[in-house]
């Protein structure tokens, strides 16, 4: 079990107890799992501060595999509805946004602000959460209308394109 101090900081270990899984558990050699290190684990139960926590790499793909088709169910936006993004890159031009999993969309510098903006990598860093309302929805695939450059190595392009509206 994993304890947290209650802030999210720092974290204490008890006894290991087996979860009945045919593998063989993992010990409790520090020189595997020395302080401070990060690991990968599947969080099994939470009962307060308490976090029941799995090390056994079965447990962690099936999780990973969960979140997976999770991030792939995740429907586009609609037209004319408000929606929370993270700011992926400023330009001249406007801003780029991410409102989920494959889904990005635009916003023109003329609708980031009534006022003229000097520098507007200054008002909207990267990774500014910021609030705005879906103005249209488009397929990234087909619609030819300008977006961020991309490098050679960036193959995930969205799959969903939205004009965002700050």
């Amino acid at each position: 079990a994993i304890t947290t101090d209650g802030d999210g900081g720092t974290v204490v270990t008890d006894e290991e107890q087996g979860d009945e899984e045919d593998e063989p558990a993992v010990t409790g050699d520090e020189s595997i799992y020395p302080h401070g290190r990060y690991v990968s684990c599947c969080i099994i139960s939470r009962s307060g501060e308490t976090y029941e926590v799995s090390l056994r790499p079965s447990r962690i793909q099936d999780a990973s595999d969960n979140n997976t088709k999770k991030k792939l169910a995740v429907s586009p936006p609609e037209a004319n509805t408000i929606s929370k993004a993270y700011v992926i890159q400023t330009t001249s031009n406007g801003c780029f946004v991410r409102l989920g999993h494959g889904v990005e969309g635009r916003c023109l510098l003329g609708r980031l602000s009534d006022d003229h903006l000097p520098e507007p990598r200054n008002y909207f860093p990267m990774g500014r959460l910021v609030v705005g309302k879906v103005t249209k929805v488009m397929d990234s695939n087909r619609d030819s209308t300008p977006t961020k450059k991309r490098s050679a190595k960036d193959k995930n392009k969205p799959s969903v394109m939205v004009d965002f509206d700050m």
